[in-house]
């Protein structure tokens, strides 16, 4: 097949969300590492979309249009990458507004706490705080750098691991709703990274069908948080259920140096991306 000879990462975040390259870079990146075909992802964020589509063109590589959307589960954080959406898409786009401007909101009222439990912040000075955006991460962690409060994003995760007012995420729209919504939009619904958090061997599969029952459609197997048997029971899971295969490094260009682009070295051919094949650029 056309495509079946190109390595393949789908799960790349540019500095639009919380990455440090821009879609240039990443297409540069991409290139040298000999992954053919690629997908930026970011968080709830589809305005480098198109310029992603553009670089990859410019570059002779192939491109699928992509996000990455934040959703809850039973009281969790959960993502779902939605691949070949229509970004004209009204629900859509209001979705991913709602989802950024819930973020925002957490941010600050997480200053607001640590200026109130006594720690060397303002509210005020944080909202006037040119967050540079090449810099990855987020507004809150880059600002907390420079205040000399914590030193990078393990720092600033080991240290405010406990305080739920700091490191609890949103209440998002319900993962199905959110599955439902990709769909209207002509996309597809791949669950990403599934195992971002430790599991039992005998919940693996509980787990991945309580949301195909949701309605996703594939499955990322290959992610840096899974081991080789988790993915393997991934890929079982998948071609039992006759789900989409997917691989992502989850780069955040030099924000994350373990997670490199192309660094699962899969190509097209060796797993089943469906419908996927029909999106490709």
């Amino acid at each position: 097949m056309r495509f079946d000879d190109k390595y393949i990462d789908l799960h790349i975040h540019s500095m639009i969300s919380d990455g440090t390259w821009s879609p240039a870079e990443i297409a540069k990146v991409v290139k040298n590492s000999g992954v053919g075909i690629y997908s930026i992802t970011d968080h709830d964020n589809i305005s480098g979309v198109l310029d992603g589509e553009k670089f990859a063109k410019d570059s002779n590589l192939n491109y699928i249009r992509g996000v990455e959307i934040s959703s809850t589960f039973e009281n969790d954080w959960e993502h779902i990458l939605a691949y070949g959406i229509d970004l004209t898409n009204e629900p859509l786009n209001e979705l991913l507004k709602e989802n950024r401007e819930k973020l925002h909101h957490k941010y600050n009222s997480s200053i607001q706490y640590l200026e109130k439990e006594g720690y060397n912040v303002t509210y005020d000075e944080f909202l006037n705080y040119k967050n540079d955006k090449s810099r990855g991460g987020f507004k809150v962690l880059n600002y907390l750098i420079d205040k000399g409060i914590c030193t990078d994003v393990k720092d600033y995760l080991d240290m405010f691991s406990d305080i739920k007012q700091i490191t609890r995420f949103p209440k998002y729209r319900c993962t199905d709703e959110v599955i439902e919504i990709i769909k209207k939009a002509g996309g597809v619904p791949v669950l990403a990274h599934p195992f971002y958090k430790s599991t039992s061997a005998n919940e693996v599969e509980i787990r991945l069908k309580h949301f195909l029952d949701l309605g996703v459609e594939g499955i990322e197997c290959f992610h840096p948080s899974h081991n080789s048997q988790l993915s393997k029971e991934c890929l079982e899971f998948c071609k039992k259920n006759k789900l989409i295969i997917t691989v992502g490094s989850d780069c955040h260009g030099s924000l994350v140096y373990s997670r490199r682009i192309g660094m699962h070295s899969i190509k097209v051919g060796d797993i089943d991306i469906g419908k996927l094949k029909g999106y490709i650029l």
